[in-house]
């Protein structure tokens, strides 16, 4: 037993785990002594420190959602208020500067605020595999069964108030490539049932991280769409940091051989052209020459029967002429 803690009063509990289980969240409603009345509050769980500390927070509204960043110790939270939703974004390291551990000797890791998005239609928050970037999705829920597609690329490094909105009319899934690159919102149909209001709408759009369109594609009958599953990384934390440590020097590295491959490339598209310039001066001087030959007799006759192409028509003569360019007169004295 790592860590125990006593709940009381409990109405219902859920539990969300970190994908890499540094981080246990638990969702806690309870009651009062008459149970007519509720609140919420949250559990965190710090696993990886030592003897597993807790933070509690109270929170006014009802929790909906709580999304972890797959490779961070930030976190989101809806909370909702009416119709509307409270985006909520907290650090779990607020105060610890991650990239440098040298100066975190004396710091304890403090639960931050880091940015609240209020009155927002939102329905779940999907983070990017490779953290920093979100998406706030308007996708249906069996509570409200359309929000008309809506989505918010938002940034939680940059943390403005408002990121990048975008919509895709009925859409009813939302699916993150595996390298945090791109995004695919579709309309798929099921299997079985009543199909037919799906039907004008069904396809995907593939957007950039940044909620640029990229590609789009409306098909009759699609019913489901999925990514192609990407390898396990190879290497492990210490080199991952390396590369991120050294990334300028491999970065000029791989200019160096792109500018070279470039040039490569570049070399075979001219001895290519020349090839096919010089293959079409060929041609066209034989062209050439051929009409020439054929219109001998023609141009004989046009000359009074003089043939101006024979040489023995023509009298050389050869004259030599020198010409002084320069004079110099120098005093020898002579022994």
């Amino acid at each position: 037993e790592l860590r125990q803690k006593n709940l009381f009063s409990v109405t219902s509990c859920n539990m969300v785990w970190h994908p890499n289980g540094n981080y246990l969240a638990v969702k806690v409603i309870r009651h009062t002594k008459s149970k007519k009345t509720h609140f919420n509050n949250l559990e965190l769980f710090r696993i990886r420190e030592e003897l597993v500390p807790v933070e509690t927070m109270d929170v006014k509204n009802q929790i909906s959602e709580i999304s972890f960043e797959p490779l961070g110790h930030r976190f989101s939270m809806l909370t909702e208020e009416g119709n509307k939703s409270t985006v909520l974004f907290y650090d779990m390291m607020g105060g610890i500067d991650t990239s440098n551990t040298s100066n975190n000797s004396n710091k304890k890791p403090e639960l931050t605020l880091l940015k609240s998005l209020p009155s927002r239609s939102v329905s779940s928050v999907i983070w990017s595999p490779t953290g920093q970037h979100c998406v706030l999705s308007g996708l249906p829920t069996p509570a409200v069964s359309d929000y008309g597609g809506g989505f918010e690329f938002y940034d939680v490094d940059a943390l403005p108030d408002r990121g990048t909105e975008v919509e895709h009319y009925r859409a009813n899934n939302l699916k993150w490539d595996p390298s945090g690159r791109m995004v695919c919102t579709s309309v798929t149909q099921p299997l079985e049932g009543m199909v037919y209001k799906f039907q004008m709408d069904n396809g995907y759009k593939l957007w950039t991280f940044q909620g640029d369109v990229f590609y789009e594609k409306q098909w009759e009958k699609f019913y489901s769409f999925q990514w192609r599953p990407r390898p396990v990384c190879l290497l492990d934390a210490a080199q991952k940091k390396s590369v991120v440590k050294n990334l300028r020097k491999f970065e000029r590295k791989f200019e160096r051989a792109d500018r070279e491959e470039k040039r490569q490339r570049d070399l075979v598209r001219l001895a290519e052209f020349q090839k096919m310039r010089n293959a079409f001066r060929d041609r066209l001087n034989a062209r050439k020459a051929q009409n020439y030959d054929g219109t001998r007799d023609e141009r004989i006759a046009a000359r009074g029967g003089i043939d101006t192409d024979s040489e023995s028509n023509y009298v050389i003569e050869e004259v030599v002429r020198e010409v002084v360019m320069e004079t110099k007169e120098e005093v020898v004295q002579i022994m």
